[in-house]
């Protein structure tokens, strides 16, 4: 168990579908059958049968890894996530200026 995986993050930002266990942050960040799977904790016969399924049909993986990717770019960009910041900083700063003048 983890909170949030840096490396589905990853992995998605480079158009990589994800199979990771169902615990912990994972199922927040990987829509099930749409760009990645999860399987219950423990269960090397789900994990296997997900492996398969890509192996079997590239097809769905390259599928599935652009919508990762998309999500990713959405959700997680760095240079976004930095400009938000950077403007939450301004705006406490104004603010506190404007308080004690």
């Amino acid at each position: 168990d983890e909170g949030a995986s840096n490396a589905i993050i990853e992995a998605m930002a480079f158009g990589k579908p994800v199979i990771a266990a169902h615990s912990g942050g994972n199922a927040e960040f990987i829509r099930d059958s749409k760009d990645g799977f999860t399987f219950k904790p423990k269960s090397h016969s789900e994990l296997a049968g997900k492996i398969t399924l890509f192996l079997d049909n590239p097809g769905l993986a390259t599928k599935m890894g652009g919508l990762a990717r998309r999500k990713a770019k959405k959700y997680f960009d760095a240079q976004d996530m930095a400009r938000k910041y950077e403007n939450l900083y301004f705006r406490l700063y104004r603010d506190k200026l404007k308080a004690n003048p």
